[in-house]
């Protein structure tokens, strides 16, 4: 893990117009005025051009990496990211995107056809930002170092996901304070648990385990009171944009997620890779695992994946979605010789995706804590334990479940989230503190 200011320098400079710039003891890269990538005055921690409607999602997938800019830099697509938490191939897809915000479409089109594809790895990292670069929304006057200024259009490839950007990248140093944010993020500078629990993409899980029994041991956590969720809905409430991608992507595929559809199958990867999974998009001419694999996916579990809520699944639904979580965690993200599978995290939450009233999604520090692992057997048990706990809450409140978010101030997610987001605070958080 851990990577240096001189990979970060050797991958900005290999970029077009890209040139190196030293601001009160500061490193910054930029293209023409606008800079993407500074570092602090310790060289610890680096800023990066990112659409700040999408970044709050990004630091609640993994907030031991990545933390929101400071106060007066929020109005910028800027966010921070720890180097000690990266790798290289991390590092790299974050330089490349924060560059391609800030440059013209040819420009980054002709370099990045130019550029070998990297070979896919077999372990993937957990949490890094979403692959596209959204850039409609932010024109960029360029003022390049080796031609003359000239104002060209933004870029517009990949297409922009749920909301286009409406600011504009860094153009003054990021880093004008001496405090700058170091370790761990621990208060509310993170969002959400991904629904999707971020959330990332993880490593390959072999096989569709059979479904074990619903019994399960006694769990980490004591069941929640509806008073825990409404503390914990205040918690998630106090993020600026918390529900925003969520609520375009139920926009974009209204009235529901349908992945015999292409639209919404691009949807749906560029929804969990704005909670972190980090799904590679492919090159034009290159294969596209995820969408013909999910296409099959879809295929064999359209006509027998249950509906319903949380809270009236029984067993046989239960076991059910056990199943197709089986199935689903090993889809083929990559080609080649290593190939990357969904992962346990995605899988979660491209399941509540399909079906938000009767997931209650995980992440990896909720899967670890309550479960010890990430098989289908464990989700079987997760869904269950999450349908227990729904009948109680609806129980002691004597509301429906359709009712109770808006009980808590969460109306615009179903129960299932909201318990997701209990554990979240408890678990995940937590477990990224220092």
């Amino acid at each position: 893990m851990a990577v240096t200011v001189e990979e970060v320098r050797a991958l900005a400079l290999a970029l077009p117009r890209t040139y190196e710039a030293l601001v009160r003891d500061r490193v910054k890269f930029r293209v023409g005025r606008i800079v993407y990538v500074a570092l602090s005055p310790d060289e610890t921690v680096m800023g990066f051009s990112y659409p700040k409607e999408e970044r709050a999602a990004l630091v609640a997938s993994q907030p031991e990496k990545f933390a929101m800019p400071a106060l007066r830099d929020e109005r910028f697509n800027w966010v921070r990211v720890r180097l000690s938490a990266i790798d290289a191939e991390e590092l790299r897809e974050i330089v490349t995107e924060a560059w391609r915000m800030v440059v013209p479409a040819r420009v980054a089109t002709e370099h990045l056809r130019a550029t070998p594809a990297p070979a896919p790895r077999q372990a993937p990292t957990t949490g890094t930002p979403p692959v596209e670069a959204p850039t409609t929304g932010s024109p960029v006057v360029e003022a390049p170092v080796t031609e003359p200024s000239v104002v060209e259009a933004p870029a517009t490839e990949p297409p922009v996901v749920e909301a286009p950007v409406t600011g504009s990248p860094v153009i003054e140093a990021p880093f004008t304070e001496p405090s700058v944010v170091e370790a761990p993020v621990t208060e509310p500078s993170v969002v959400e648990a991904p629904v999707t629990g971020p959330s990332v993409v993880e490593a390959p899980v072999t096989g569709s385990p059979p479904v074990e029994a619903l019994a399960t041991e006694p769990p980490v956590v004591e069941a929640p009171a509806f008073a825990d969720l409404r503390a914990a809905a205040e918690v998630f409430n106090g993020f600026t944009g918390v529900d925003r991608s969520w609520l375009a992507l139920r926009e974009r595929t209204h009235p529901g997620l349908d992945p015999a559809r292409v639209d919404h199958r691009d949807a749906l990867l560029r929804w969990l890779n704005s909670w972190g999974c980090r799904i590679r998009y492919p090159r034009a001419g290159e294969p596209a695992p995820f969408d013909t694999g999910l296409a099959g996916w879809w295929a064999a579990w359209s006509d027998t994946l249950p509906r319903g809520t949380l809270a009236g699944l029984d067993d046989a639904a239960v076991a059910a979605f056990g199943r197709a979580y089986g199935d689903l965690v090993t889809l083929p993200v990559t080609t080649g010789r290593l190939v990357r599978s969904l992962g346990p995290t995605a899988a979660a939450k491209a399941l509540y995706a399909l079906r938000p009233e009767a997931i209650m999604a995980w992440d990896a520090a909720i899967a670890e804590r309550l479960h010890g692992t990430r098989d289908a057997a464990a989700f079987t048990r997760h869904l269950a334990l999450g349908r227990d706990w729904a009948r109680a809450v609806l129980a002691e409140t004597g509301a429906t479940e359709a009712a109770l978010p808006g009980l808590v101030g969460r109306p615009d997610v179903p129960l299932s989230k909201i318990l997701d987001e209990f554990l979240y605070v408890h678990l995940s958080m937590r477990s990224s503190a220092p």
